[in-house]
């Protein structure tokens, strides 16, 4: 594989599937069903665990919900909107295939449960692809911390971080990429999203980017 990464470590909402429109939308109107108007902060939830999810919005506000109202209100909704369709991402599909044609070992290092990651990469039609899973409840802290890509290197058989790559599009899941020793790409679709400061380099989308020039990523 010279030339190529040692694996390549995907986050999965907004990366390989397009859900979080879906996850953003979900989180407004379980705000909005529990009193709190959140549209100033759905920017910044965008790749943290609901438990990040709820501590960021009792810093920010005077909630009279507890955690289990805002999972249920929340999780109920997104599921819903699962049901009726996950499409991947632009690119996300055919990068896949084309590091499976590399034999580049893939995992997905997600903060979302796992029964959601099952769910949603099946559905985007990218679990045959997929060799590990590491999710937010397997591990002891969430992004931004390192634990999730950690985990994922562990169930790859544990390829050197420092030749594995990961692809990100939240500020939380770069700083927890680079703080397990992984060269970052990257994705940031829109320019409303926050900077995506650390990544070795940033796309619009992953529809030019091949195992090569993953592979050049850790080879600077």
């Amino acid at each position: 594989m010279s030339g190529l990464p040692s694996a390549v470590v995907f986050d999965m909402d907004g990366v390989i599937a397009d859900t979080e429109r879906v996850s953003l939308a979900s989180f407004a109107a379980a705000g909005a069903e529990l009193g709190v108007e959140l549209d100033d902060d759905l920017a910044d939830l965008i790749g943290l665990s609901l438990v990040r999810v709820d501590a960021l919005l009792r810093e920010r506000h005077d909630v009279r919900f507890t955690f289990e109202q805002l999972r249920d209100a929340y999780r109920g909704r997104y599921l819903a909107a699962l049901d009726r369709g996950v499409p991947a991402c632009p690119g996300a599909i055919e990068l896949l295939e084309a590091l499976a044609s590399e034999d580049v070992p893939v995992a997905v290092a997600s903060s979302s449960p796992r029964n959601q990651v099952d769910i949603v990469l099946a559905a985007a039609g990218a679990a045959p692809y997929v060799r590990a899973i590491a999710s937010g409840d397997e591990v002891a802290a969430t992004k931004p911390a390192p634990d999730v890509y950690l985990r994922a290197l562990e169930r790859l058989g544990g390829p050197d971080a420092r030749h594995a790559v990961a692809i990100e599009d939240s500020a939380a899941g770069v700083a927890a990429a680079v703080a397990a020793g992984l060269r970052c790409l990257g994705v940031r679709a829109t320019l409303s999203q926050p900077p995506l400061d650390g990544t070795d380099a940033v796309v619009s989308s992953l529809e030019k980017v091949t195992p090569a020039s993953l592979g050049e990523l850790v080879t600077r």
